[in-house]
C-alpha cells in the first residue's frame, strides 16, 4: 500500500492518449488558432472561476484548478500543440535542446511516477500551499519533475529494466 488511489493514473489517460493524438497527426492552423483561443477562455475560467470561489467561501477554492475541469483540460491541449508547433531549434542552442530530448524521451516515466513524488511531497508539507502559491507552484513543479526525472534516468541506467521507461 502506497497511499496513491487508482484514478490519480487511471483518470489521466486520456491526456495520455490526446498526446499521442497531438504529436501523431498535423492540426491544421485555422483549428490551431481556435483551440489556442479556447485555452485562452479555460485559463480565464479557470482564475475567475477560482476567484468567485474562493471570495464566495472566504477561503482557497481550488477546485477549478482539478487536472480534468474543463479550463484546465483545454488550456492543456492548447499548450501541447503550441510546444508541438514551435521550431525549437532555431530557438534554443544544440545542448538546451538536448536536455529537452531526453526530457521528452523521459516524460512518459515521469508522468507515470509525478503523483507518488507529489504525494510523498505533499506528507512532508510540500504543496502548492506551504509559502504563497506564486512561490510554492513553481517550486513544487520544479521538485517534482527533477525528482521524477531523476527516478526515470536512474531506471533507464538498469539494463533489465531500461526498456521500461
Amino acid at each position: 500500500h502506497i497511499g496513491i488511489q487508482i484514478y490519480m493514473v487511471m483518470g489521466f489517460t486520456g491526456y495520455y492518449l490526446l498526446g499521442y493524438y497531438i504529436n501523431t497527426f498535423n492540426i491544421k492552423k485555422n483549428i490551431r488558432i481556435l483551440i489556442y483561443a479556447l485555452g485562452v477562455m479555460g485559463l480565464i475560467g479557470t482564475v475567475i472561476g477560482t476567484y468567485l470561489l474562493t471570495k464566495a467561501s472566504g477561503i482557497p477554492d481550488e477546485w477549478f484548478y482539478g487536472y480534468l475541469t474543463p479550463g484546465v483540460v483545454l488550456a492543456s491541449i492548447a499548450i501541447m500543440i503550441l510546444v508541438k508547433n514551435i521550431n525549437w531549434k532555431e530557438i534554443l542552442k544544440d545542448k538546451v535542446t538536448i536536455l529537452i530530448r531526453d526530457a521528452s524521451i523521459a516524460s512518459f516515466g515521469i508522468y507515470l511516477i509525478h503523483p507518488i513524488i507529489l504525494e510523498l511531497l505533499a506528507r512532508i508539507g510540500l504543496t502548492s500551499t506551504f509559502i504563497h502559491p506564486l512561490g510554492a507552484v513553481p517550486i513544487c513543479f520544479i521538485l517534482v519533475f527533477f525528482i521524477s526525472y531523476l527516478i526515470v534516468y536512474v531506471i533507464r541506467k538498469i539494463p533489465i529494466l531500461k526498456n521500461i521507461f
